[in-house]
């Protein structure tokens, strides 16, 4: 009987550490990885946005002066995209494919702003344009997408989280139960044992 109490009392120690390991180990993916890359997608949404108004602006009011201060902000956010590169798999191509359209995109975007602000009107800004206006939303898109993947990401490991402690504690209960009824029978059997030959 100590021997059935003793390994019913192991099995449920392995659950809890195994839960625990688990649970610690989706812990830090979410704390180091899915808050900080989520955070950063979100800003480089809201960013995007900005971006693109201070081109608006900058050829609403023909002020060539803010193109400069644009380009530099430019530079700054493809820094800032530089820094999601840790947050997806080597093998996941959405990192230099968020880079390559933005290294496309807002060259000429700005190259079509300084073109509409001194009135060089042609049939190659009006391509410009429409490609501007592909790319623009491909990169609306894809930021989009990476904001969702990584609020899912998050979800997904809360939601790993809660089964692996509902899975557990099935498991202590059913080692529980059948601890108690091992112990049950055993007694049974020994009870049986003893008084057999008291019988006879």
């Amino acid at each position: 009987m100590p021997v059935i109490a003793g390994a019913t009392f192991i099995l449920i120690v392995i659950i809890l550490l195994w839960q625990n390991s688990q649970n610690n180990f989706i812990a830090r993916q979410i704390q180091d990885i899915y808050y900080p890359a989520l955070a950063l997608s979100n800003s480089l949404e809201r960013e995007f946005d900005q971006l693109q108004r201070n081109l608006q602006d900058a050829v609403g009011s023909a002020d060539t002066v803010a193109l400069a201060e644009i380009k530099n902000e430019y530079i700054k956010y493809l820094e800032k995209v530089g820094e999601t590169k840790k947050y997806f798999d080597k093998n996941d191509l959405r990192y230099l494919e968020l880079k390559e359209e933005f290294i496309t995109y807002f060259p000429l975007a700005l190259k079509s702003a300084r073109s509409m602000i001194t009135g060089a009107t042609n049939e190659k800004l009006v391509d410009d344009l429409e490609v501007m206006t592909e790319k623009y939303n491909l990169i609306k898109k894809t930021l989009s997408a990476n904001t969702q993947n990584f609020r899912e990401l998050i979800t997904s490991g809360f939601t790993t989280t809660e089964s692996n402690y509902n899975l557990s504690i099935s498991f202590i209960i059913f080692s529980t139960v059948l601890g108690v009824f091992l112990l049950g029978w055993v007694s049974t059997r020994l009870i049986q044992s003893i008084l057999r030959p008291l019988k006879e």
